[in-house]
């Protein structure tokens, strides 16, 4: 698992809000899998 942020995904954005959006989304898209199964969940949409 990755702990970093891939800071310059948020250059584009000037609100504080948007930043901490595009980021998070972001690292969960690369970092969340299923616990039971272990399957990576690919996207957002599945939450």
């Amino acid at each position: 698992m990755d702990l970093r942020f891939n800071n310059s995904l948020a250059d584009q954005y000037h609100s504080g809000s948007q930043k901490a959006r595009i980021l998070t989304e972001s690292w969960i898209e690369r970092n969340l899998f299923c616990p039971r199964c272990g399957n990576a969940h690919g996207g957002l949409d599945r939450l």
